[in-house]
């Protein structure tokens, strides 16, 4: 995925998925909840994670996962573009 329009395209093939907005900023939502937004960070996108994920997406490829002092306290990071395979691939 190199654009924000190949994540919004593959988020939407999930059960529940909808295209809505998160702070102004396109987004995906499930439920009602935000779990993918373009977000402010250029080159990239912001991905809802439970910590313990988040732990181990930044530790084992911090080139691609990183925090900001905005991610830092909550259960998300962020994600460079082109996505990585492992989450194209993680349905």
């Amino acid at each position: 995925m190199n654009s924000w329009e190949d994540v919004a395209d593959f988020a939407l093939t999930l059960p529940g998925a909808e295209a809505a907005t998160s702070y102004r900023q396109p987004s995906i939502k499930v439920g009602g909840r935000m779990f993918v937004s373009t977000g402010h960070e250029p080159d990239s996108f912001h991905v809802r994670s439970p910590f313990e994920d988040k732990a181990v997406l930044i530790e084992s490829d911090p080139a691609t996962f990183w925090q900001t002092p905005l991610t830092r306290t909550g259960p998300a990071c962020w994600s460079a573009m082109p996505a990585p395979t492992r989450i194209v691939s993680a349905s």
